[in-house]
């Protein structure tokens, strides 16, 4: 996704004060993400990134992730 990458970089890899996400259990990913969409975790950007994801979409960057190396 555009806006994962923006901060994330193209692998997932992080830096900066962006946190590395390639490799991360989707399970965690997904987790996280309802955190931020559920406003649970107070991190503004990601509640506006994950506000709109639908539940197939927040899979599917959770299984991407978990696959980059």
């Amino acid at each position: 996704m555009p806006p994962c990458l923006s901060c994330h970089g193209p692998g997932a890899e992080g830096g900066g004060n962006y946190p590395r996400l390639a490799g991360q259990h989707a399970q965690y990913v997904l987790k996280q993400l309802n955190s931020f969409q559920n406003n649970m975790r107070d991190v503004a950007i990601m509640h506006g990134v994950a506000q709109g994801l639908k539940l197939a979409e927040m899979r599917a960057v959770a299984a991407y992730v978990q696959a980059q190396p």
